[in-house]
């Protein structure tokens, strides 16, 4: 029996040069969960324009579940990119399909027939008023066995509420080594170590498995009393998009399988690893990658 993920959040196009790339973390998440062998579903919105019937399109291919989606009168999400010297910084424009998804009472019915393993969310599609609502509507009506949430710090749509009130409802934290930087100065107010970090938010808001990811570095993993320094294979990377959110697709299929923190970190490395040395953030895998 496959594990069952539902996925809240952005939809949303990255704009280089006219060219649309299909992105979000929500799902890029949703996408490689479900090539991993997980089933997996998506609660979003896309405008009623191009772009929302190719992400409509894009999902259905990749065998994600698409009816929870709704199509609003706003524009489907866009992030112009601007490349300076190579390096690229983004605009995620506000006032997209993706700030006002609906959750209404016959959709929370629906959700509600199936049994979910995993609730995925993050911070950035709480940006607006309306989406926090939404989630904490989720939340209350739907019972999940494991709640995932990829903090996902951008630009400057969060604060020291959205934090606090996605850590209460986490039983899974990942984040990355500068996110914790912020956590500890915003949430406990003070310059503290990762593992200070780390042991704070377990203790105060009872996650019991926090996952931090180190860039090239690889990943630190904190649970059940131990603390795991895992080590990405070596690899040229291309394209750096997407490759945390197959991490956390990777790690939460393997762990909800098996329950082995060592094993789901391995995997996240080699999927992560595989998606950085491609253009894109979602892409077949070659056979034997996740064995």
């Amino acid at each position: 029996m496959s594990a069952k993920v539902l996925a809240f959040g952005e939809i949303l196009w990255d704009m280089i040069e006219g060219e649309g790339t299909i992105g979000g973390a929500s799902l890029n998440f949703a996408s490689h969960f479900r090539q991993l062998g997980g089933a997996s579903a998506m609660i979003s919105a896309v405008g009623q324009d191009s772009f929302g019937d190719r992400a409509l399109d894009f999902l259905n291919q990749h065998g994600v579940k698409t009816s929870f989606i709704s199509r609003s009168d706003k524009a489907t999400g866009e992030v112009p990119v601007i490349l300076k010297d190579g390096i690229p910084s983004y605009n995620i424009l506000e006032d997209r399909a993706w700030d006002y998804i609906p959750v209404t009472g016959d959709l929370l019915s629906e959700i509600k027939k199936t049994n979910w393993d995993i609730f995925y969310f993050g911070s950035l599609a709480q940006r607006t008023p309306e989406n926090r609502a939404a989630v904490k509507s989720i939340l209350e009506a739907v019972p999940f066995k494991h709640i995932f949430l990829d903090i996902n710090l951008r630009q400057n749509y969060y604060s020291k509420d959205i934090l606090i009130d996605s850590m209460t409802a986490a039983t899974i934290l990942k984040l990355n080594d500068e996110e914790i930087e912020v956590v500890s100065r915003m949430v406990f107010g003070g310059e503290f170590k990762e593992s200070e970090v780390c042991e704070k938010i377990m203790t105060q808001f009872d996650i019991p498995l926090i996952v931090v990811t180190l860039g090239s570095e690889g990943a630190r993993l904190y649970g059940g009393g131990e603390v795991i320094t895992l080590h990405p294979p070596k690899v040229n990377a291309v394209d750096t998009v997407g490759a945390g959110d197959s991490f956390s697709a990777a790690f939460v299929y393997s762990y909800t399988l098996h329950g082995d923190l060592k094993k789901a970190g391995e995997l996240a490395l080699k999927v992560a690893a595989h998606v950085v040395t491609h253009t894109g953030a979602v892409q077949p895998y070659p056979e034997g990658l996740i064995g």
